[in-house]
């Protein structure tokens, strides 16, 4: 995938929030970083994980899923005291209300869309039943946590990773 399509799909959620966004982040390496991870990493990543799959290691791999979901089930205890920091850094004047909401919705993106390069795969590779136990403990533990539109972007993602085409 390259970046302008990831772009594409990020302007729809990102679009009220673009300015305040910029402001928030002040360092566009961590947007390039992000994109990196989801365009040029999502090929090594999504093939590496496919060639597990078809030398009968899905087992480990969906183990492995497993504990990469409890780890991140385990970081949003994490997400409250972003959120009390931000807030600190709003009543002191040093951040904007928008901002705060932009830098949570960056947190979101970084810490969870990477998923969607481990539970695709399943679905390519027709091993959906995994994928889709996988895809519901995602959805009920940690969906819940993240703001709105960062859970519209993972299940776009989801669906064009699983789309990609075969070569």
């Amino acid at each position: 995938m390259s970046t302008p399509i990831l772009w594409s799909m990020c302007r729809i959620p990102l679009r009220k929030l673009r300015k305040s966004l910029y402001r928030a982040v002040r360092r566009p390496c961590r947007w390039r970083r992000l994109s990196a991870t989801l365009s040029l990493g999502t090929v090594s990543e999504i093939l590496a994980n496919s060639l597990f799959l078809e030398a009968d290691f899905g087992l480990a791999l969906f183990h492995l899923d497993h504990l990469i979901l409890e780890r991140m089930h385990h970081n949003l205890g994490q997400r409250p005291e972003l959120q009390q920091r931000l807030t600190q850094a709003v009543a002191t004047g040093s951040l904007v209300a928008a901002e705060t909401t932009a830098l949570l919705y960056v947190a979101d993106l970084q810490a969870h869309l990477p998923f969607t390069l481990e539970v695709a795969p399943f679905f390519r590779s027709g091993q959906t039943a995994s994928g889709q136990e996988l895809e519901a403990t995602f959805t009920r533990t940690i969906l819940p946590h993240l703001e709105p539109e960062a859970a519209g972007l993972y299940a776009t993602l989801r669906h064009y990773y699983e789309h990609l085409p075969q070569e």
